[in-house]
């Protein structure tokens, strides 16, 4: 599987990774299994530390998760 991380570890589409030729490389390699959004958060104290995690990377899971779909759905 593909893991989708952006380069904040927030919303995928919304920093500075290049998504156009990320997914042409996908399309050009005729890639069609899983993709995973790879994110970090706040929820268990312990791997935020571990992963230096300072700032909420998005205003809940769900927000991150449903951005990242819609986006990888609208490009893919």
């Amino acid at each position: 599987h593909f893991h989708a991380s952006e380069n904040d570890r927030g919303i995928v589409g919304t920093g500075q990774v290049a998504w156009p030729t990320v997914f042409g490389a996908l399309q050009a390699i005729g890639y069609d299994q899983w993709i995973v959004v790879e994110s970090f958060g706040h929820a268990i104290p312990e791997l935020a530390g571990a992963a230096c995690v300072w700032r909420q990377l998005a205003p809940s899971p769900e927000v991150l998760a449903q951005g990242s779909l819609t986006y990888l759905r609208n490009h893919l």
